[in-house]
């Protein structure tokens, strides 16, 4: 882990969200889309009430995608993004690949076990489908017409850092275009044997994170 060594100059702080982890209870279902804009303002609020005026985010599927709400609502306190495996629209494919999601026996056994044994327990077939639930409402409902935070991304000022594993299943790389297009600042890096959590999947070179 590397921005958590001694010396490196960074302070990193991770936190669980409404819903995620081991928050609880779990709110995606009653707030439907509107639970990325909640997330944001409590990853705001979390950090001044530790004393940090600006900071950099670092978001992994739903995290990436909140860190582009967050920048965009938060101009003034974000300095740089780096997101990975994250959604900003959904189209029909999306819902068919969410769709094989809902039964977690489909699931890599290592992610299942991770997923079971240190955050949700038995609990978790029913948080993932609640989640998946109010994730697909994005598009069904005609006044987002399948946009979760295309808007927001055009509206991003700091340095992004866009991270996507050339195997991942769950996020097409046409998403990563669409962020290519849009983003008035940004380096991109694409993982070969990357899967769509790279950080549990693929071993390859931090240079792009130090540099960035």
């Amino acid at each position: 882990n590397y921005f958590g060594r001694l010396g490196s100059g960074y302070t990193l702080i991770g936190f669980d969200p409404r819903g995620y982890g081991r928050s609880r209870p779990n709110n995606c279902a009653n707030s439907s889309p509107l639970y990325y804009e909640i997330d944001a303002n409590d990853a705001v609020g979390l950090m001044n009430a530790l004393g940090f005026k600006e900071f950099s985010l670092l978001g992994c599927c739903d995290g990436g995608t909140c860190a582009i709400i967050t920048a965009a609502r938060f101009p003034e306190v974000i300095k740089k993004l780096v997101i990975w495996g994250s959604h900003t629209y959904l189209d029909k494919t999306d819902v068919e690949v969410f769709a094989k999601l809902r039964s977690i026996d489909n699931w890599l056994p290592a992610i299942l076990a991770t997923m079971e044994n240190k955050h949700y327990g038995p609990e978790l077939a029913v948080v993932c489908n609640e989640w998946l639930d109010a994730f697909v409402s994005v598009y069904s409902d005609p006044l987002r017409e399948g946009g979760i935070c295309k808007k927001e991304v055009g509206e991003v000022q700091c340095p992004t850092l866009i991270l996507h594993g050339n195997k991942d299943t769950v996020v097409p790389f046409c998403q990563i275009e669409f962020l290519q297009s849009n983003l008035k600042q940004y380096q991109s890096e694409i993982i070969p044997e990357g899967k769509h959590l790279i950080h549990w999947t693929a071993q390859y070179s931090t240079k792009s994170w130090m540099t960035f």
